[in-house]
């Protein structure tokens, strides 16, 4: 099955553009979420992960939408991973694990490589977004 998940951190944010790229993705449950991504326990996630099982891909949009900081993005996917989940990040496309599933310790090197780099990035952004926040 095809799970999706859409989340912004506050009840004002939309989130028509997430399930509309979801839905155009052919996602058959999209779960959706207005709460802060600063922990894992969100209550719509954690009940989505609970029906994940083997064979399954995870959609998102962005890569944010796993946490905040690159500790929390990575053990998150490499949970899903080791539970062999398959995960798409729709503006990432080089983040899709089944483009590396033949590849066998290339592929996971890859997609290791990359998401270290790319989770870092978006701990970076939120550290600026925040910095700007606290001198506004």
């Amino acid at each position: 099955m095809i799970f999706g998940y859409a989340r912004v951190s506050s009840q004002d944010q939309n989130l028509d553009r997430q399930i509309k790229e979801l839905e155009s993705y052919g996602c058959e449950r999209i779960y959706t979420e207005k709460q802060s991504g600063k922990n894992s326990n969100r209550p719509v996630y954690q009940d989505m992960r609970s029906k994940l099982r083997f064979g399954d891909v995870l959609v998102v949009h962005d890569l944010s939408r796993f946490g905040r900081s690159k500790e929390e993005i990575r053990d998150e996917w490499k949970a899903l991973v080791q539970d062999e989940i398959d995960l798409v990040v729709l503006n990432m496309p080089i983040l899709d694990t089944r483009k590396y599933r033949e590849l066998e310790g290339v592929g996971q090197l890859v997609s290791d490589l990359v998401l270290t780099l790319l989770s870092w990035m978006v701990e970076e952004e939120r550290n600026r977004i925040r910095t700007a926040q606290t001198n506004n």
